[in-house]
């Protein structure tokens, strides 16, 4: 038996299918992406649920992109300070560059 089940669905102001699903479930969670998702659209599906009396537990919000910390970027794994290149192990530091390559 599984704690949780997630059912995806097509979007609520498509088409109707996540609201006669939304009686079978405990709540909702609603995905939007930022960079297509305009507040009035967000606040009709938040009206949707509230007049289908569907309990809306959460929200995510897609499209986003990762931000790289300052350091990140520079110190770590690869790049800079690490393994593989500059300071650390790999080239030049008695280790081949390529395996096969003679030191």
């Amino acid at each position: 038996m599984a704690d949780y089940l997630l059912i995806d669905t097509p979007p609520v102001l498509a088409v109707s299918d996540a609201l006669v699903l939304a009686r079978y479930v405990d709540g909702v969670i609603i995905v939007a992406r930022l960079d297509a998702t305009s507040r009035d659209n967000a606040r009709q599906v938040r009206e949707i649920f509230a007049r289908a009396d569907t309990r809306v537990i959460g929200a995510v919000a897609a499209g986003t992109a990762k931000r790289t910390s300052y350091y990140k970027k520079r110190y770590g794994y690869g790049h800079g300070y690490g393994y593989g290149h500059g300071y650390g192990y790999g080239h030049g530091y008695g280790y081949p560059s390529r395996p096969g390559q003679p030191q």
